[in-house]
């Protein structure tokens, strides 16, 4: 069991959600738990590096694991030593096992978990593994009590055993800055939102919002097939608050949640507002820039200091047979901390296919892609296109990517009609596209993702697929099925999907062609999975 588990939705995520998401929640304190603050852990395989961001957090005292077996308590007992800390009282376990029961505790589902969830071929460890997963999902989602957990195998199995959905979320983006940039302008401006902006510095819970990403692909296919339903690719926005940052720099907690983002948005301040004073008094957004950049890299500078004093611990009674493994974490974490010390993220750290394994996982948020919003006030509208370059010469990379906007101006327009918000953008002298639109396509390129399409009389769809994926991983994201089960593909440009206006005549014109396990999936593809289970 571990607490490894691809990207942290914000808390206020109800455990529904966040039991058939693919990544992990923080719950909130369980009413009923004496103001404990909780976390439930899946049953993947347990590994000591996997705790370090738990444990260092303020959630590392109060660690619920689902469960009860004597493995789990001796893992729990064995946290608590190894971190110098008091053992899980028996009170603290009653009122676990009260909030528990009621499904008080959001799941931390993984990755890994997520693939035992589906139906390939497994061992019958990996079963039970799966089993116990299933579990703890009952539980967050109140249909399984703790006194019913034991007797509850054979319904997880059967549950376990169901297809996993389909993969319909793309992307999670966490917009992060210092005090009054505009963090919260920007999300109501991406969310056409109205979160309330200005003296929230003690907000302590992220604003959510889900986006749907304008496909004018979709739109011609629905076009021609009239579907019953249309659905565009997401994007969940994330705006945290100032509060994740303490007197001595980000919290832990606020930490973990970063580095468990796809990407973070960076909010710079640019303008100047009288009435929105800076704390630093004068407005120098490299400064602000650099500013958070160095926290986040001390907090990965500790997480790193404290990997390093736990393997030189282990050194000291480490097998002859184990040894090499821990020699080779050991120089990787020095590597790491000599390129943060020369004032680099980790991003832009050279890293081959071992060292990416190893660090799956460690959360580290400079390892995160950033996009860089630079916000400007409307005097600077103008001067837009030289200030995005002067920031793209000094920070921009292949992992870092550079956008210019009024934040302000761009709230006020996303409540307006998208035809009197175009006109409004005619009169000011400003480009057609919005920057958002292009803040946009410059994520998906950061994050190296794409979509292709589905199109039907039920629906038309676009899904979000790593750039370099093959067919069998692409069907995957409709359903787990269609990966287990691939046989071909039938693939057409959506371009020529949209001209023929039916299949019969797309056939007809040869340009319906046929694709095997080993075809890349490109942009915009249209694709139609032919599979048997």
């Amino acid at each position: 069991m571990n607490t490894d588990g691809g990207t942290n939705p914000p808390p206020r995520v109800s455990p529904p959600d966040c039991a058939d998401a693919t990544r992990p929640c923080l719950a909130s304190p369980p009413a009923s738990a004496g103001g404990l603050e909780a976390v439930m852990i899946d049953f993947t395989p347990y590994h000591s590096s996997h705790l370090e961001a738990l444990t260092s957090s303020q959630y590392w005292h109060h660690v619920c694991f689902a469960g009860g077996a004597p493995r789990i308590d001796r893992i729990a007992d064995e946290l608590r030593v190894d971190h110098d800390a008091r053992p899980l009282e028996s009170a603290d376990r009653e009122a676990y096992a009260a909030a528990f029961a009621r499904g008080a505790f959001r799941v931390l589902c993984s990755d890994l978990a997520r693939r035992w969830l589906g139906t390939g071929e497994t061992s019958a460890s990996d079963r039970r593994m799966r089993a116990r997963c299933m579990q703890a999902v009952l539980v967050a989602q109140g249909q399984l009590t703790q006194a019913a957990l034991g007797a509850s195998s054979q319904r997880a199995v059967r549950l376990a055993a169901a297809p996993a959905p389909a993969d319909t979320f793309a992307m999670e983006l966490g917009i992060v800055g210092l005090a009054r940039s505009g963090k919260t302008s920007l999300f109501n401006a991406v969310t056409r939102g109205q979160a309330q902006v200005g003296a929230y510095s003690s907000r302590t819970e992220p604003n959510v919002g889900v986006v749907h990403v304008p496909d004018e692909r979709v739109d011609a296919l629905a076009g021609v097939f009239k579907p019953k339903k249309i659905t565009y690719a997401e994007i969940r926005w994330v705006d945290f608050p100032v509060a994740g940052f303490g007197p001595e720099g980000p919290g832990a907690a606020f930490i973990a949640d970063l580095a468990q983002l796809d990407a973070l948005v960076h909010v710079v301040r640019a303008f100047a507002d009288e009435s929105v004073p800076h704390d630093q008094v004068t407005i120098d957004p490299h400064r602000d820039l650099e500013t958070l950049e160095l926290e986040l890299a001390f907090a990965d500078l500790a997480l790193i200091e404290r990997r390093l004093t736990r393997i030189e611990s282990e050194m000291r009674s480490v097998k002859t047979g184990e040894r090499a493994a821990l020699e080779r974490q050991r120089a990787l974490m020095q590597r790491l901390r000599e390129h943060l010390e020369s004032g680099r993220g980790l991003r832009s750290v050279s890293l081959d296919e071992n060292d990416e394994r190893e660090l799956r996982n460690y959360l580290f948020v400079t390892r995160r892609p950033e996009l860089i919003v630079v916000n400007i006030g409307e005097a600077d509208l103008s001067r837009a296109s030289e200030i995005e370059e002067e920031f793209r010469a000094r920070y921009g990379s292949d992992s870092v990517a550079v956008t210019v906007l009024c934040a302000k101006l761009e709230a006020e327009l996303a409540q307006m009609e998208p035809a009197d918000a175009a006109e409004f953008r005619g009169d000011l002298g400003l480009p057609e596209e919005s920057p958002l639109a292009r803040a946009i396509v410059t994520a998906y390129e950061l994050l190296g993702v794409h979509s292709f399409l589905t199109a039907g009389d039920d629906e038309c769809r676009a899904w979000t697929v790593r750039r370099g994926a093959v067919a069998p991983e692409a069907a995957g994201k409709i359903h787990s099925d269609l990966e287990r089960g691939f046989i071909r593909a039938e693939v057409a440009r959506w371009q020529d999907m949209v001209g023929a206006g039916t299949m019969a005549e797309l056939k007809r014109r040869g340009q319906l062609r046929t694709e095997g396990k080993s075809y890349i999936v490109q942009d915009g593809d249209v694709l139609n999975i032919l599979f048997n289970v």
